[in-house]
């Protein structure tokens, strides 16, 4: 692989400058070479593949496995969302119980009869 990279900068069409920005750009790509292969070894360490299969079966070994794992996190994320919106809900109920609570405390005073049986109903009311 070297020998052939020494000939092609050493080819007449390179001089000066050019042999100089053809060998950043050949070490640039290098680089870049030993990076994706890196990243692909911690992918198939990071899926249990150990660099047993090749690339396409890789790519379907991903795609089955982690499928299952997928459709399972949307799943959660669905359940999640709808309890929080029963939640709020919830929230909202017991907020207006609250303003019901308040406006008929509000109405209560010792000058009716029935002002026992209307506070023993707000005290049910505040532990629901």
């Amino acid at each position: 692989m070297r020998s052939i990279m020494d000939r092609l900068l050493n080819a007449p069409i390179f001089s000066g400058a050019d042999r100089i920005d053809a060998a950043n750009e050949i070490a640039h790509l290098q680089q870049d070479n030993v990076s994706l292969i890196h990243l692909l070894a911690l992918i198939r360490e990071a899926c249990g593949d150990n660099g047993k299969r090749m690339q396409g079966e890789l790519v379907e070994y991903i795609r089955d496995e982690w499928q299952g794992h997928i459709s399972h996190v949307a799943l959660l994320k669905a359940t999640l969302k709808a309890e929080r919106a029963d939640a709020d809900v919830s929230r909202e109920r017991v907020k207006a119980l609250e303003d019901g609570i308040a406006q008929i405390s509000e109405y209560l005073s010792p000058a009716y009869p029935s002002v026992e049986l209307a506070r023993s109903y707000v005290a049910l009311l505040e532990k629901i």
